[in-house]
């Protein structure tokens, strides 16, 4: 039993330091981040969706990913456009701030 436990331990750090984290803020037109705005990690080469998250009451999102590659966002709010992020790399144990991402109506 002790050496399932110390197996797991292990096991979860070392996907902890695998893990990588992008973040960044929705906002509307007015400058007012977007509460509960839906943001999408997608793979850059097809499209595919990766992971998803929602944004705070502030519109800032962290996306925790153990991926690495060519990747872009995209965020949607009800009554409000779709907007994308352009393409980055994300690499192993990289933290990626993206610019501040601004929908319109």
């Amino acid at each position: 039993m002790r050496s399932l436990v110390s197996f797991c331990a292990v096991f979860f750090f070392a996907l902890a330091l695998n893990a990588q984290d992008i973040s960044g803020t929705i906002k509307d037109a007015q400058g007012k981040g977007l509460e509960k705005a839906t943001v999408s990690l997608h793979n850059a080469k097809d499209s595919s969706v990766v992971k998803l998250a929602t944004t705070n009451s502030y519109g800032q999102f962290t996306i925790n990913t153990t991926r690495t590659g060519r990747f872009f966002v995209s965020a949607s709010y009800v009554g409000y456009k779709t907007v994308y992020s352009a393409i980055f790399e994300q690499t192993a144990n990289n933290k990626t701030v993206l610019p501040e991402m601004k929908i319109d109506q």
